[in-house]
């Protein structure tokens, strides 16, 4: 927790000190564009200690800090490996399965910009925007509220894997290992989807139960 508090408090550093750079140039004055600069480095250089210490500390093998300000790159770098084994460096254009944080970086932005913008109200029924909820009378008052916050009732989760594979094999009905026609969405190397497999998982989800009893059940569903 103590690497976590000290790396935001880095960040936000970098950002200021970013933007004092860049008013400085902008307005010719060289003496604080060079001063402002030293300070960067030394920030710079503390980013280099947190991180090593987190890697020494074995809270991640390796990570990658990038930081923009005003869709400007800022700072960008690199550390450590891919795994505790030390074999892959962390390269820039290295992968990351986001897992459960994809649900914070995709649709949690763009949601809080439609809240922002007056398009969507979280406390009126979700099935106002999703309209195949309007005919299930357990899902149609569910509110983006009670979903963002994991207390719709929700279950957990749905194998989907289950309905794609049986016996270890792929369902040809679902799956391909080349792109081919109603087959052109890739999810891995040599694995293809059927175009229309989202569709068998919203009905999935809509025909799920219920828990009547909305406390707190973390499910990523409403995500899909």
């Amino acid at each position: 927790m103590m690497i976590l508090k000290k790396f935001r408090i880095v960040v936000l550093l970098i950002s200021f000190h970013a933007g004092f750079i860049t008013s400085a140039h902008s307005q010719g004055k060289e003496t604080k564009l060079v001063s402002s600069r030293a300070v960067f480095n030394t920030i710079e250089n503390q980013v280099d200690s947190i991180m090593k210490m987190a890697i020494q500390k074995e809270a991640f093998p390796g990570a990658q800090l990038m930081v923009l300000l005003e869709g400007e790159k800022i700072f960008h770098k690199t550390y450590g490996f891919h795994t505790y084994d030390s074999l892959r460096l962390v390269e820039p254009n290295a992968l990351y399965d986001l897992a459960s944080v994809t649900k914070i970086a995709g649709p949690l932005l763009a949601l809080m910009k439609l809240y922002e913008e007056g398009k969507i109200d979280l406390d009126v029924p979700f099935s106002n925007y999703w309209k195949s909820w309007k005919t299930k009378k357990d899902k149609k008052n569910i509110s983006f509220r009670e979903l963002l916050a994991h207390q719709s009732g929700m279950q957990a989760y749905i194998v989907f894997l289950n309905e794609a594979v049986k016996k270890g094999k792929f369902k040809r009905r679902f799956l391909r290992t080349k792109s081919q026609n109603r087959f052109s969405k890739q999810a891995y190397d040599r694995i293809y989807v059927k175009d229309r497999f989202n569709r068998k998982m919203y009905r999935k989800i809509k025909r799920s139960p219920l828990n009547p009893e909305k406390k707190y059940l973390y499910s990523g569903l409403a995500s899909l």
